[in-house]
């Protein structure tokens, strides 16, 4: 993980992401990630019915882990300010 947010931070300081919390993301990524990679793995016997390809599901982790974090001036839409910490 310490990888994911060192990249974070270095991508933030150049103003190709917009991330204040590395630590967070990165285990949000690895969260979307292992959400079907891993836990239906650990906690089931049978193989699992229903998850998708490996290579989908990384896809589309990155696909939502870089639209979230983009940075602002290319967002469409910002979290609503009710919604921040």
């Amino acid at each position: 993980m310490p990888a994911v947010s060192e990249m974070e931070i270095q991508l933030h300081k150049e103003g190709r992401r917009h991330c204040e919390n590395p630590d967070m993301a990165a285990r949000q990524f690895l969260g979307l990630v292992r959400e079907f990679i891993v836990w239906p793995k650990v906690m089931t016997i049978e193989a699992p019915e229903g998850i998708p390809p490996t290579e989908k599901v990384i896809e589309e982790a990155i696909l939502m882990f870089l639209t979230r974090y983009a940075p602002r001036s290319s967002r469409k839409l910002d979290a609503p300010t009710d919604l921040k910490a």
